[in-house]
Order: structure tokens, then C-alpha cells, then sequence
């Protein structure tokens, strides 16, 4: 299952969408229920709508929205909201100007928000390359409560947009009043919006928004402050880069005893962005950072530099195989998935440039296939959909 997902995200990520698609109906047959396959199914349909809309392919647009209205998931929150904004753009394009007030009309009353509505079809447009039909109007222009209202706005937006891989499409303007409303609504925000809030300021430059939320994010505590503690190390300013490097680590760590993966591999991926890739902490300096950070919730400025980490070395190396793999270095099949020698099967080769993670998974996909008697041909053709061997067989010559 996990190489299948792993080649159909790549073929996503090419802008593949067609290839993309395929590889899913391959994990459906699979596993349809898999958490991974059914997020997929929703967010590839969306953005190979978005692709048909930028070359004008309307029709084919339509049998992905129509596609997309059939999911379960396409009633749940939000997401009638990210379904109407990209119908939105296939009605405007046609030059139905009647029908697309309507349907921005509808966009507005799902999210409650006049400001959300403009972000979402502002966003929609730019992944579709059609930026210039729709933009958000400029701040001055707004009224009292939709100010206010621009940190929800902008949160709940985000959640939709990070779901479908896209890039936020936000004013400065306007992330600069959400950075001044902030005090006065983070309490209407919850723990998931927070998050979304820090990481759509730091995708737009505003640090200080970004830092503000993480330190409302930690105050709240949970499980997800190994989340907040990286999006405090990423909302530090460059000159801190010791405490930068000590708020990732201590996110690593968390995300070591949450077994969050996904998280661990930001994190030292991070780290090395830093230049700090073998630098770990231990638990006991881990529940330290996370005190002092929660005490420190103002941005750090010239005269206020917040906790001092000077009793941390940063040259510290982890060397087990959670953080080997998530840096990136190699680990025995045997050293951490307890294999031996003779379960391994000869002529299975892992790539190189294969996510760490997903190398976990496919050793121990493999693992199974050795005890269920399965050769290595039998095997690959089993998680590549294909025959065994990998070959095709050749057709008839016309």
C-alpha cells in the first residue's frame, strides 16, 4: 500500500493528476478505507478539477465536481465551501455573471465570512492560474467586524487549503490587521486553527502572527505542543538561531513519544535546514524547553531575547534509528524492524531517495510477504498492481 501512495503523491506533486488518480484506484482496491486513500480521493479530484479549469477544459472540470459532490467527506465542515469556490471559477469563466454572485453568495454563507469567502476563491484562483478573475480588496475597504473577524477568516480557510495541498493566498494588508485583531479573538480560536494561523503567517512572511499563535497554542498544552513548539522554532527570528535550533529539537523529541512521524521528519528535516542535523535533546532538556517556551509569550526583540539554552550543547548526536532514518542515514533492515539476514529477501533494493518512513513501511510489507510464502516477484507485482516479474505482455502487431 505505502509505495503506491508514495508513487501516486509523486505523480501529484509532477502535476500528474491523471497518473495520480490511477495509482489511487490501484491503493482502493487495496484498502479503500485506508486514512491516506480516502484523503486522496477528495484532494486529487479537486486539483485536477483546478487543472482543467486553467486550460479552459470546463467540461471536464464538471466530472470532477460532480465527482468530488458524490464523496462522503464533500457534506463534512467545510468542504461544500471548497467544492462551491471551485465551481465558482468554472460559472465566472463561462461569463455567467448572475450565476457566479450566487455562488460566491453561497461560499460566504458556508463559512460565515464575507473575508474567509474572498481568501478561499482568491487561493482556488492562483492554484488554477486564473488569479486575475477574483482578488480580495484592499483592507481599508473593509468594515469594522470583517477586520475583527480576519484571524478566523484566515484560519478556517487555511485548514481547507492546507487539506488540498495549496498555497494561501492572503494580502499582506491584510495579514498585518489579522496580526493586530489576534489578541482580541484567540480565544474564539481552537488548537487545529492556531496551528493553521502560525503557519499561514509564516507562509507570508509575518513572523510576529506566527510566533503570537504558537505561544496561545502552547499555553493550551495536549498533544499537540510538539506541533507548536516547531512552529515557534520556524517563527524565531535568524539572529536566535541556537533557540531556533533547541525549540526543533525539543519538537523532535516530542514527536519521538507521540511516534508522530510526520512530525519528526519536519522536525530534523529542519534541523539540518539549520545546520544543526545531528543536534538532539533528551527528554528530561525536552520538558525544559517546553516550560521555558511557555513562559516566553511575547516575540523576541533586541532588549527582550527571551529563554538562554546556552546550557544545551547543540553539537549533541542521536544515533537511534528513528532519528538515523528521519536525518536521512542509512539503518540495517535488522537493526530496528527485527529481521534477519535470511528473511530478507535477495534482490529487493530500497532506493535511495525513498522517504525514510515509507522505507520503514515497505520492509515491513515485505517482512509479511516472506512469511506468507510469497517470492519477490510475486510480491512486487502485488504492490505495483502489475504482473509478475514486471513485465508486459506485448501486443498483437497490426
Amino acid at each position: 500500500m505505502e509505495p503506491i501512495l508514495y508513487l501516486m503523491e509523486a505523480a501529484e506533486k509532477s502535476g500528474s493528476f491523471h497518473t495520480a488518480l490511477i495509482y489511487l484506484g490501484k491503493a482502493e482496491q487495496i484498502d479503500s478505507i485506508h486514512p491516506g486513500v480516502r484523503k486522496a480521493r477528495w484532494r486529487l479530484l479537486g486539483r485536477s478539477a483546478m487543472g482543467h479549469i486553467q486550460k479552459k477544459k470546463l467540461n471536464l472540470a464538471d466530472e470532477k465536481l460532480a465527482a468530488m459532490a458524490a464523496l462522503p467527506q464533500a457534506q463534512q465542515g467545510d468542504r461544500r465551501a471548497l467544492l462551491a469556490a471551485v465551481r465558482y471559477l468554472a460559472i465566472a469563466l463561462r461569463g455567467d455573471v448572475v450565476e457566479a454572485a450566487e455562488c460566491r453568495t453561497e461560499i460566504e454563507r458556508l463559512l460565515e465570512s464575507r473575508c474567509a469567502a474572498a481568501i478561499l476563491i482568491a487561493t482556488v484562483a492562483a492554484a488554477s492560474k486564473r488569479g486575475a478573475l477574483d482578488k480580495p480588496e484592499p483592507v481599508e475597504k473593509l468594515g469594522a467586524a470583517d477586520r475583527a473577524a480576519l484571524p478566523v477568516a484566515i484560519a478556517r480557510t487555511g485548514a481547507l487549503v492546507e487539506e488540498m495541498q495549496l498555497k494561501l493566498q492572503i494580502p499582506w494588508g491584510w495579514m498585518v490587521e489579522a496580526a493586530k485583531q489576534f489578541p482580541r479573538s484567540r480565544e474564539s480560536l481552537d488548537t487545529g486553527q492556531l496551528g493553521t494561523l502560525s503557519a499561514a503567517a509564516l507562509f507570508a512572511g509575518h513572523s510576529e502572527l506566527a510566533y503570537s499563535a504558537s505561544a496561545v497554542g502552547l499555553e493550551r498544552g495536549g498533544p499537540t505542543e510538539g506541533r507548536f513548539l516547531l512552529l515557534r522554532a520556524r517563527s524565531l527570528p535568524e539572529w536566535q538561531g541556537e533557540r531556533r535550533a533547541v525549540c526543533a529539537a525539543a519538537a523532535a523529541e516530542f514527536a519521538r513519544r507521540e511516534r508522530d512521524v510526520e512530525l519528526l521528519r519536519e522536525a530534523v528535516g529542519w534541523l539540518g535546514g539549520l545546520g544543526f542535523e545531528a543536534f538532539s535533546i533528551t527528554a528530561d532538556e525536552g520538558d525544559e524547553v517546553l516550560q521555558k517556551e511557555k513562559a516566553a509569550p511575547e516575540f523576541p526583540t533586541g532588549t527582550r531575547k527571551g529563554p538562554d539554552y546556552r546550557d544545551i550543547p547543540t553539537s549533541r548526536v542521536c544515533q537511534c534509528p528513528d532519528c538515523r532514518r528521519a536525518r536521512g542515514g542509512a539503518v540495517e533492515p535488522d537493526e530496528s524492524f527485527g529481521f534477519d539476514d535470511e528473511d530478507f529477501p535477495e534482490g529487493l533494493e530500497i532506493p535511495a531517495d525513498l522517504p525514510p518512513e515509507i522505507a520503514a513501511m515497505l520492509i515491513e510489507e515485505t517482512r509479511q510477504a516472506v512469511r506468507n510464502g510469497e517470492s519477490l516477484d510475486e510480491f512486487l507485482a502485488r504492490v505495483t498492481g502489475g504482473p509478475p516479474g514486471g513485465k508486459r505482455k506485448e501486443g498483437r502487431r497490426k
